[in-house]
């Protein structure tokens, strides 16, 4: 049984269009992302997440505003591919922002990538995510701070997935098992 969905823009390659951001069709082809959608909860998928692991600035390459109508449209398309399947969120499915690392964050200025995060994250809950996952990360310095700030204006269930190499480090050079340990140790974090 598929618990989760799988990824997304591999598929969507597969399906539309390679070589294309899935990301930037939110909202120009909204019916593409949510058939994806329609298909893994076919297959028996009980967690959908948003169309937006790319969806940041750099890489859409649009402003804030840009980014927050991506974001809206992404949680419409699983909003709405879940209610086109007859489930019913929070009883027989669950619905997730899902939030990637952001392109160039090193060297950049902390407050700007918090910022961004939390434009993010605050755009997927207020849209009606109550489940956030950030995807690959390596370390959570950048998103700790943000996971903590959103939390405290709304409760979210928040999961955190790292990226770690064969040797189970991730590219900060932390183990696996450190990763682990911070992200149970920050008390944000509830997988």
């Amino acid at each position: 049984k598929v618990i989760c969905d799988g990824a997304f823009g591999t598929y969507f390659a597969e399906r539309y269009m390679a070589g294309a951001l899935p990301e930037g069709y939110n909202a120009v082809r909204p019916e593409w992302v949510r058939q994806i959608h329609k298909e893994y909860l076919e297959a028996g998928a009980v967690l959908l997440r948003t169309n937006t692991f790319a969806a940041n600035r750099a890489s859409l390459g649009c402003d804030a505003d840009g980014l927050r109508e991506n974001l809206r449209a992404a949680w419409e398309n699983v909003r709405q591919a879940a209610e086109e399947c007859g489930r019913v969120p929070g009883e027989d499915c669950f619905l997730a922002g899902d939030i990637g690392p952001i392109p160039g964050s090193i060297g950049r200025p902390e407050e700007e990538v918090y910022e961004e995060y939390r434009l993010i994250g605050r755009t997927l809950a207020e849209a009606g995510a109550d489940i956030l996952i950030f995807e690959t990360f390596h370390d959570m310095s950048d998103i700790l701070p943000v996971i903590r700030d959103l939390k405290k204006e709304r409760e979210l269930f928040v999961v955190v997935q790292f990226c770690v190499n064969q040797h189970g480090y991730s590219n900060a050079g932390i183990s696996a098992r450190r990763l682990l340990a911070d992200a149970a140790r920050s008390g944000a974090v509830y997988a």
